[in-house]
């Protein structure tokens, strides 16, 4: 039996998610500035249009590549194709040094080829404190990367391990074992790639807005993604309820019918990434609302914990809460076996929202550059069909 993660654990584990990113990118905090912007040129431009005279109009400063929007196959060809690069805009915007973006990038590319071993020639330039923030970017943006651990086995070489083994010493810090061959886990890799694309495929076209792509694929997911629950009986830790494979990444069960109704808002996130909506994912404290939902009555409990995105689309944010949906359609199945959803927790407000789960806090589900942590927005008004 798959074993179904603590709820307490899982909350625990989000606060320790972001006190971890936090501690990292505090502890690479050198004297030295690792994130500057190219200083913008002021050079004279002398025009043609004014008989020789000299206008002091700055010259406008070129765009690093790296900060130019990621291509859009399913706009720009009419069909979707993965792209095992494309970064979460979320996170990406903490960042301003362009060769962190493109380090990111290429340990995204070089997981995605299955390399055991990459190097990270010296155009890059990184420091170890860069790359950390780098490896952290592709980790937000990649199951595929949130799959493996890299160490650095010297300043340009690096070695990767796919889907290992992980315990957890005394200080409950990860101790990584060994992992899967590149052909096992180019596998699962393959599959997982097949999943988006046939799903993005067979839902959206390349006229469908943002806004769209984000119900139309958010409706795709509540509908066709098995998820299991917490387990009813009261002993969630006895062993009766672990096997070996209760810890395997999400990417390894996400098409076996295996994934936790609480990983779901990932799993969208990665979507929204690859289909380049803007997307928040936030944690939130505060006070379940019943439903009148029996799955997800019974998963939230007196559950003062939650998750979910905030999709943003022409500067308007709107609330998503994938785990509500999904508990409710669930529960409404085990009554009416084909019901279809209602899509009542998607495009919400912030009052909206209330009234599932009234909000005491709510922060970013973690950050890789504390300095630039974005703020969670408002959202000021309940998203409507036109």
């Amino acid at each position: 039996m798959v074993k179904r993660i603590s709820k307490k654990i899982l909350a625990t584990a989000f606060s320790f998610m972001c006190i971890a990113n936090i501690a990292l990118t505090a502890a690479c905090n050198n004297p030295k500035t690792i994130v500057d912007y190219p200083e913008p040129s002021t050079e004279v431009i002398q025009s043609t249009d004014t008989g020789g005279e000299v206008n002091d109009i700055p010259e406008e400063e070129e765009i690093d590549e790296a900060f130019l929007p990621e291509p859009d196959s399913l706009r720009e060809e009419g069909k979707f194709k993965y792209n095992p690069s494309s970064l979460n805009s979320t996170f990406k915007n903490q960042i301003s040094n362009p060769k962190v973006i493109k380090a990111a990038r290429k340990i995204m590319e070089n997981v995605y080829n299955v390399e055991e071993t990459f190097v990270l020639e010296d155009e890059y330039e990184i420091t170890e404190a860069e790359f950390n923030i780098a490896y952290q970017l592709a980790t937000q943006s990649s199951p595929m990367v949130d799959s493996v651990y890299i160490t650095r086995e010297d300043d340009t070489n690096y070695k990767v391990v796919y889907f290992p083994k992980v315990d957890f010493d005394e200080r409950n810090q990860p101790i990584y074992g060994e992992g899967l061959t590149p052909e096992e886990a180019k596998a699962i890799f393959d599959e997982y790639e097949t999943f988006v694309t046939d799903m993005i495929n067979d839902n959206l076209t390349s006229e469908n807005t943002d806004m769209e792509r984000a119900e139309i694929i958010y409706k795709a997911l509540i509908m066709n993604v098995d998820c299991t629950y917490s387990p009813t009986d009261t002993v969630e830790d006895s062993d009766d309820n672990v096997s070996e494979d209760s810890e395997s990444p999400m990417l390894e069960r996400v098409t076996k019918g295996e994934l936790y109704i609480w990983e779901l808002p990932y799993l969208y996130m990665y979507f929204l990434n690859q289909l380049h909506v803007d997307s928040m994912l936030v944690w939130c404290w505060g006070e379940y609302q019943p439903q009148n939902a029996e799955l997800l009555d019974t998963e939230m409990g007196d559950e003062e914990n939650c998750i979910w995105l905030i999709v943003t689309v022409d500067e308007k944010p709107y609330t998503c809460n994938i785990i509500f949906e999904k508990g409710v359609l669930d529960s409404q199945r085990l009554i009416v076996g084909d019901y279809d959803p209602d899509l009542q927790y998607f495009g919400m407000s912030d009052e909206t929202r209330d009234k599932s789960m009234k909000v005491f806090y709510i922060n970013p589900s973690g950050t890789i550059n504390p300095v630039k942590e974005p703020k969670v927005p408002n959202c000021p008004e309940d998203y409507k069909k036109q």
